[in-house]
Order: C-alpha cells, then sequence, then structure tokens
C-alpha cells in the first residue's frame, strides 16, 4: 500500500475497527482491498497485546503487565499433560467478595486456532452481572484421566481463596465436569441447572425417535420409590454412551445383583434337574415305554383326516404365507413395534410437567405455600410420581428410563429444581454469562 495509506491505518487502528478503517482509506485509495486494510491493521496492532509467539505465554505476560486491576492465579494440582491460564478480576472481585450470593459458570469453545475453552465466573449483583474471573483452558493433547475436573476444580478454588467468594447458588449448564468442579470447591453452596438448558436437552431428546437410552437401574429405582414397578423396563437395548452431561461418576456403581463368578471363564455350567426313578416291573427290570406309531407321526392320537373341500390336496395350509421363490426375500407380513420414544401429543406435557417441578410455574418449594407439599421429600416424592404416572400411562418405558436416570434420580433431581434446597435463588438461568460472551 502507499504510505498516505498505511499511515492512515496507523492513526486510526488504536479507536476504529478494522471495516470503518477500510472505508476511510479506500476513498482516496480505490485500488486498495479490504485484506491489505486488514493485514496493515493487525499488524499495527498486534504490538498492543503480542508478547510471544505462543499464545498463552503472552497472554500471561500481557496480563502481568496489568496487576492493578487483574491478579494471574496459580492453580495447584493441574495435569503435567494441561495448559491452563487463569486470572481474577481484581476491582470487581475485591469489593463484591462480601455481596456475592450467586455465581454462574459458563464455556465458550474453539476461541482460536488452538481450539482453547475459554471459562467465566460471573456474579450476581443487583439483578446484573459481573466477571469475576476467567480460564484457557487447553486440554486436546492431554491424556490424564479427569483432566477437565482437575483444572477447573483448581481454578474455582483460586477464585475462592483469592477474594473469599463462598456463594449461596452455583449456576452452571449440565456439563458434569463444571458441576463436579463447583460442587468441590462451594460444597455448601446449592448447584442448579440453568432452566434453559434443561428445556433444550430435554426437548431434543423426547423429539428424537431412538428408541434406545440411557441404562435403567430399575432395582435402584424401586428401591427408593416402591411405586415404580420393576416390569416396567425398555425394551431396547440400552445406549451405555447416553448421559446429558456425560457420564456420572455415581454410575459405575453398580446396584443390580451381580451374577455368580465361576471358576473358569472359559468353561460353561450346566445345571440338570434329576431325573425321576425309572419305573420297574415285578423281576425287577426296568419298563421301556414304546410310543404308539401313529404317535410318531402324528400329535393326536388319531390321524388327521383330509377335509371335505380340500380333499387332501393342501388347502388346510392356504392361511400360511408362501415360501419365497429361489433369491426373493421372504416378507414379514406380522405387525411392527409401532412405538415412540414419546409420541408428538406426549411431548409438551412432558415439558410442562417438568417446569411445574423446577419450580419454574408451580412455585413448588417449601417457603411456599399452598401449591404442593410443604417438605422437599414430599415435593420430590410428588414430582417423580407424577413423571413416572404420566410415562406408565402411555406406556413409554424408555422415556421414563431417560427421565428417571438423567433428571429424577438421587443426584440429579437436586440439580434442577429448587425445592431441594432451603432459600430460593434469583437466578433461573446462565444468561448472565451468555450475554457476556
Amino acid at each position: 500500500m502507499a504510505d498516505e495509506a498505511n499511515a492512515l491505518v496507523r492513526e486510526l487502528a488504536s479507536h476504529t475497527s478494522p471495516s470503518d478503517i477500510a472505508k476511510r482509506v479506500r476513498e482516496d485509495h480505490l485500488k486498495v482491498s479490504n485484506a491489505q486494510v486488514y493485514n496493515a491493521w493487525r499488524t499495527v496492532v498486534e504490538a498492543f497485546w503480542k508478547r510471544d509467539q505462543n499464545q498463552l505465554v503472552s497472554a500471561e505476560k500481557l496480563l502481568r503487565e496489568y496487576e492493578e486491576v487483574v491478579d494471574v492465579f496459580t492453580p495447584t494440582g493441574i495435569p503435567a499433560d494441561v495448559e491452563i491460564l487463569c486470572w481474577g478480576m481484581k476491582i470487581i472481585a475485591s469489593r463484591l467478595q462480601t455481596h456475592v450470593i450467586e455465581v454462574a459458570m459458563d464455556a465458550t469453545y474453539n476461541t482460536n486456532a488452538r481450539q482453547l475453552e475459554l471459562y467465566a465466573v460471573m456474579a450476581e449483583y443487583d439483578n446484573a452481572g459481573f466477571p469475576l474471573a476467567y480460564c484457557l483452558l487447553s486440554t486436546t493433547s492431554a491424556i490424564s484421566p479427569g483432566k477437565r475436573k482437575k483444572s477447573l476444580t483448581a481454578f474455582t478454588a483460586c477464585l475462592r481463596d483469592a477474594y473469599n467468594i463462598h456463594p449461596e447458588f452455583t449456576h452452571v449448564d449440565k456439563d458434569l465436569g463444571e458441576i463436579t468442579a463447583l460442587q468441590s470447591v462451594w460444597k455448601d453452596a446449592k448447584v442448579s441447572i440453568c432452566w434453559w438448558h434443561v428445556d433444550d436437552a430435554v426437548g431434543k431428546r423426547i423429539r428424537n425417535s431412538k428408541l434406545s437410552t440411557t441404562p435403567y437401574k430399575v432395582k435402584r429405582a424401586h428401591h427408593n420409590f416402591t411405586f415404580i414397578a420393576l416390569d416396567f423396563l425398555p425394551r431396547v437395548r440400552a445406549d451405555k454412551a447416553e448421559y446429558e452431561g456425560g457420564k456420572p461418576d455415581d454410575e459405575v456403581s453398580n446396584d443390580e445383583e451381580p451374577l455368580p463368578p465361576t471358576q473358569n471363564p472359559l468353561r460353561l455350567i450346566f445345571k440338570l434337574k434329576k431325573a425321576p426313578p425309572r419305573k420297574v416291573d415285578a423281576n425287577g427290570i426296568p419298563l421301556l415305554h414304546l410310543p404308539r406309531v401313529d404317535d410318531i407321526f402324528y400329535d393326536n392320537d388319531e390321524p388327521e383326516q383330509p377335509s371335505e373341500e380340500g380333499e387332501g390336496d393342501g388347502s388346510e395350509a392356504s392361511d400360511l404365507e408362501p415360501w419365497p421363490a429361489m433369491g426373493e426375500k421372504r416378507k414379514h407380513t406380522g405387525n411392527t413395534d409401532s412405538r415412540h420414544f414419546c409420541p408428538e401429543e406426549l411431548q409438551s406435557k412432558v415439558l410442562s410437567l417438568m417446569q411445574q417441578h423446577s419450580f419454574r410455574e408451580s412455585f413448588a418449594h417449601p417457603l411456599i405455600p399452598g401449591f404442593s407439599a410443604p417438605t422437599p421429600d414430599a415435593i420430590c416424592y410428588w414430582a417423580i410420581k407424577q413423571a413416572y404416572a404420566l410415562c406408565h400411562k402411555n406406556d413409554s418405558p424408555e422415556l421414563w428410563a431417560y427421565l428417571w436416570e438423567n433428571w429424577y434420580r438421587t443426584k440429579r433431581w437436586e440439580l434442577w429444581t429448587r425445592s431441594s434446597h432451603s432459600s430460593i435463588p434469583r437466578l433461573r438461568t446462565t444468561m448472565i454469562s451468555e450475554s457476556h460472551w
């Protein structure tokens, strides 16, 4: 580009967007393209923030130049193959530390060519969201078990310890890695899954026609609530990979009765019933029973006679489907399984019922009398019985297996409903984080 065009880019780079700069430059230099202006702008602004060729190293060096504004954390317990950079907003967090009642955690993925994950913890105060801390995380090349959970736990622990943040509620989407980290750091806080994410996840699944769903532990369900029938089971093989938010840690424990192990796993053991004693004659000789000749060829005592109309020409088999000719496939005339995971007319009822149970429409909470039972356990019983009755009445065992294992069973129910906590949070969603992005 001409020197005059480069000079104009340098003059406007600090306070003007690249698109506006391109318009200004092309007014006097028609042959200059937008790409040329963008490349020139990038070269100028890189001097403001680029400190190293490595992105995380460059970001850390830049943040440490602003120590009066931010605190660069040094998390502990991070797997060696994980790259992480986390920092706190010193001015905001230090002023809000005694006023934080609710926080929300969310992430945005694929932020750049290295596919870094960017996490933010937002505080709610006076109906507004304030950023407390951020974390840049890269686990793409890591193979350590529990890499995300350990990294996020270390990050949130730094936030807690640096600014004495102890919220009563933590809001999150259905990602179990984030949920586990928040539960580990703030053990007394109630984790609350964003209702928008619950509604979105359930809505997508019940509109999916696939019958196979989350593995269902019916004995555990019946043990907790005896009205759940042991024979109300999915009729298809379970999908072991289908868990909302990822496979839970408590799923590794098997509550079902294990089969007795064999001494040799390659050997099959058969248990046969003891044969009854054989009859003997007066001389003690065992009797041998021989079938009649007619029994060898016919099922009945008498041979079947041909009908008057058929005259033995095979007309008695006229109702049977003829065997296909060579090379043809046999047609199945039986009724196919026309069941649906969740019939269309049932979908709105499921979502409406879950809205009531989550407090969104029914205000089901011990602090609000008049609508439901007055205790958390009674509200839980009332809600689960309603959900089970809806599935049982509509003969949808696969739907019930999905709802129970992902939303209604122990340790899942308390994540998305408000009645399990003595107080009522102000936030229903993680929208303060979504709007922040």
